[in-house]
């Protein structure tokens, strides 16, 4: 097969939009956990613990399905196949989405009923709506994407995330400056009133610029409901294990940090204050899902982009059985993955109390809480950004099945590690972050092992070392040089001297190292 540059113009356009997403999602959670504080946060953060085994079951798989069967289709030319296919995809998963939808909107009547807590019943009836658009809006994304039309799915995203932000602050902001008439616990139904409008703003866009190819004919090649089925039901489930893991802390876990003794937790962030916590495992919770995740989500998040991107251009080798094109393919996905995430991760380490600082506010308590997490969490960075890189591959090759076989395994440790530790008052919510990096290390060697099997050998050098010396090295020169902890400086101003220079510095590193070369 002819090399091209499809992925990296593919990769780019959804690597840029990733990144857009994520800053309006951080300008989302970051105002929203300042105004509501950490243990509004944390409720917010356990309703949509509920929703999301739902939600991810009924929509995870349909963009890696679509987008391969598209892409194969697209490789023959077959417009035909790829109008019929968007219509069988359209009624199969309507139906799998209202399935969904019922079976929450059951669930989250006897959970309520169960916890005592309205607010999850509240927040379904809020909620419930998004699955089934959601269903719809994965499909033309799979369209899109499968066609290398990436833009649209650029578009979509970032539409998405900015109606989300721009709604969710303005409801808070109403509620917060207008407490005297509506209650401060507004601000979490609002908050997900927001996701919902998002969604069917999101909707409308790709009903009308997604669509896909149109027009009438026989397809020269059918693709079945159930071969739609046999492809996106394991990454389904896959999301599904995922999200229940997440429930799982929320069910099982915070209800034994709510237990505690409190004085053990204080002494286990020493002494950090929890003034004005009502419920601490909730203030705990609402730190680590508002503050601690938001940070360290920010490159994994960003890199799932490029592995979306990646996955039509692997299958259309697949689909020709080019083995060699495929392994380079992988190669060029992996070395962008560490590329990026290697350098993100040592920064975030170095500079995190000047991160949530600048982020979050300087609540002291909050900040020690949030390091000590950060510090546990960020060590495996880069093994969770690999995860999304590590599935494309296997997705492109239609091995869905496989990265359910790895998740689940994880999983399982994840959910007996978090349960267990969860339950030593010198650990409580570190059970999480601990269980994390377990969690995606299984995933990393588990996957790693796989794809080798498939014949794509990782050049360890090139992916692995060669980032990491360069980002250490240059992290070292910074702070034994101490101009970026020079006292007087804003935190601003810090870290945008450290961060220009630490870029600037890997980037050059990088390029007159060859590292761009095999890119």
């Amino acid at each position: 097969m002819k090399k091209d540059n499809s992925f990296l113009k593919a990769g780019a356009i959804l690597v840029l939009s990733g990144f857009a997403v994520k800053v309006l999602s951080a300008a989302y959670r970051i105002p929203l956990t300042r105004m509501m504080g950490a243990s509004l946060m944390g409720v917010y953060s356990s309703v949509l613990n509920v929703f999301m085994p739902f939600f991810a079951f009924a929509t995870s798989g349909i963009i890696p399905a679509i987008s391969r069967f598209t892409a194969k289709l697209a490789a023959r030319q077959d417009n035909a196949g790829i109008v019929f296919l968007k219509k069988q995809a359209q009624r199969l998963y309507l139906l799998t989405a209202a399935a969904m939808t019922a079976l929450y909107l059951v669930f989250s009547r006897f959970y309520s009923k169960y916890t005592g807590e309205n607010i999850f019943w509240y927040g379904a009836v809020l909620l419930a709506p998004c699955i089934v658009m959601a269903s719809q809006e994965m499909v033309y994304k799979g369209l899109s994407q499968g066609r290398m039309k990436m833009h649209i799915t650029a578009a979509a995203n970032i539409i998405e995330s900015g109606t989300k932000t721009a709604a969710g602050i303005f409801l808070v902001y109403f509620i917060v400056n207008n407490a005297a008439r509506y209650p401060v616990k507004l601000t979490v139904p609002a908050c997900l009133l927001s996701v919902t409008v998002s969604a069917f703003v999101c909707y409308i866009y790709l009903f009308v610029s997604g669509r896909g190819p149109q027009g009438t004919g026989k397809p020269k090649n059918i693709t079945t409901k159930r071969q739609l089925l046999s492809m996106s039901l394991p990454v389904s489930a896959s999301a599904l294990v995922i999200s229940f893991v997440n429930f799982f802390d929320t069910a099982f876990c915070l209800p034994i940090i709510k237990n505690l003794p409190y004085t053990e937790i204080v002494k286990s962030f020493d002494g950090a204050s929890f003034m004005g916590a009502e419920d601490v495992s909730m203030y705990l919770f609402g730190i680590y899902q508002g503050m601690v995740l938001t940070v360290f989500n920010l490159v994994p998040a960003v890199l799932a982009s490029a592995g979306a991107a990646c996955l039509p251009v692997m299958a259309r080798a697949d689909s020709v059985n080019d083995g060699t094109y495929l392994s380079r393919q992988s190669n060029r996905l992996f070395m962008v993955t560490s590329f990026i995430s290697i350098p993100a991760s040592v920064y975030i380490f170095c500079f995190r109390n000047d991160i949530i600082t600048f982020l979050f506010g300087t609540t002291q308590g909050q900040t020690v809480i949030a390091s000590e997490l950060i510090v546990i969490l960020v060590a495996v960075c880069p093994l969770a950004c690999f995860v999304s890189a590590f599935n494309s591959v296997i997705n492109s090759c239609g091995k869905s099945h496989i990265i359910f076989r790895i998740l689940l395994t994880a999983s399982l440790v994840r959910c007996v590690l978090s349960g267990v530790l969860v339950s030593l008052p010198q650990i409580n919510i570190k059970a999480f972050a601990l269980a994390a990096d377990v969690f995606y290390l299984i995933i990393f060697v588990l996957s790693w092992v796989y794809i080798s099997k498939l014949g794509v050998k990782i050049n360890i050098t090139r992916v692995f070392i060669h980032p990491s010396a360069a980002a250490v090295a240059l992290m070292a020169v910074i702070k034994l040089t101490g101009f970026a902890r020079a006292g007087g400086i804003p935190v601003f101003s810090r870290l945008l001297l450290s961060g220009t220079v630490f870029c600037c510095g890997y980037v050059i590193t990088m390029y007159v190292t060859g590292f761009s070369v095999d890119i």
